[in-house]
């Protein structure tokens, strides 16, 4: 089966890139400017990562910020690694290392968007 960011690293669809990873905007964005950085060899598991590549990955993180900064605008960030189903990966691949959702006003987004998929499910069957 295909994997979805694989084709992105090699579409050319890129906020930006080094030697072993790149960066692009989410396809289903928790808010706007959401992005996905991750690493350029297919790997599951952000733990499995060598150093190298969790070095490349944080080193992206600054030119995503400052492209999300000047496009978008938001009021903060949320930083987040997801791994496995428990730790709220929804790819199937596996590949989905460090989400970089910028983070708006209240006003301009879901309260829920903040919380991880498990969480929120939890929260509003706890209602």
């Amino acid at each position: 089966m295909p994997c979805i960011f694989c084709d992105r690293v090699t579409g050319g669809d890129l906020l930006a890139e080094n030697a072993l990873a790149v960066a692009c905007l989410d396809a289903f964005p928790l808010s706007p400017g959401h992005t996905l950085i991750v690493p350029r060899r297919h790997e599951p598991d952000f733990m499995a990562l060598i150093p190298d590549e969790k070095t490349a990955i944080c080193r992206l993180i600054d030119p995503v910020r400052e492209h999300i900064d000047a496009r978008f605008h938001p009021d903060g960030y949320n930083l987040g690694v997801n791994v496995g189903a428990a730790g709220d990966q929804t790819v199937g691949s596996g590949e989905d290392p460090v989400r970089h959702p910028p983070s708006h006003s209240a006003a301009s987004r879901s309260p829920l968007a903040r919380i991880p998929a498990s969480l929120a499910a939890k929260t509003s069957a706890a209602r």
